[in-house]
């Protein structure tokens, strides 16, 4: 009995080591850093070979929490490295070439969230549309946020090209789209920084299972 008990206390304090989950959605205007924030930098900055894996660029890594607010002066986009960076040309431009820039509204997500004070945000995105007819606008932003920097068609990875609705469709239907962003059926985890969110996920298969609507 007594060892009965000693393990139920254990399992209890392994449990409590853990932080939380939360499963609230984001109050109007918040921005989550652990859904929008951290994939689109870890895809487009942290990955091996720029500022992640075992020898990360520069010594400076950009996949965490921790690591990103190096960069970051919490309430003041202006002066922050992480944001002011984006906006540098030629040799400068990050992230480098042939990798593409930032979109103007990937930039204004950054600045938003610094500027509401750089936190932490675990919160889930709460547009995440299950119930209206699946579009592949929505399928776009999901590509855009975790793929199109190493999928562009000047240089994408793979051979395999996600810049337009006949890329997409085409990667879906024959080199494994989903499978790879799932991680099943012998297909290589993909985006390399790690799964992507239940969220986007259930739209692209909403989407592929619709027929894939443009």
């Amino acid at each position: 009995m007594k060892q009965t008990t000693l393990i139920l206390l254990l399992l209890l304090v392994v449990q409590c080591t853990h932080e939380p989950i939360i499963q609230e959605d984001c109050p109007p205007g918040v921005i989550s850093f652990q859904e929008e924030i951290l994939p689109l930098i870890k895809t487009n900055c942290g990955t091996p070979g720029c500022h992640g894996g075992a020898f990360p660029e520069d010594g400076l890594r950009l996949d965490s929490y921790a690591s990103i607010m190096r960069k970051v002066k919490p309430n003041n986009p202006e002066d922050s490295k992480l944001y002011r960076v984006l906006f540098e040309t030629g040799e400068d431009q990050m992230p480098p070439s042939p990798m593409g820039v930032f979109s103007a509204a990937q930039k204004n997500l950054i600045y938003q969230w610094i500027a509401q004070g750089a936190e932490k945000t675990t919160c889930h995105v709460s547009n995440c549309d299950t119930i209206g007819n699946p579009s592949f606008a929505s399928v776009q932003q999901v590509i855009d946020l975790h793929c199109i920097s190493c999928h562009r068609t000047n240089n994408p990875a793979g051979n395999v090209k996600l810049d337009t609705y006949a890329d997409v469709k085409t990667a879906v239907t024959n080199q494994g789209l989903i499978q790879s962003l799932q991680g099943q059926y012998g297909f290589k985890q993909m985006p390399p920084s790690g799964p992507i969110s239940d969220c986007h996920m259930a739209i692209l298969e909403r989407w592929v299972g619709a027929g894939m609507p443009q």
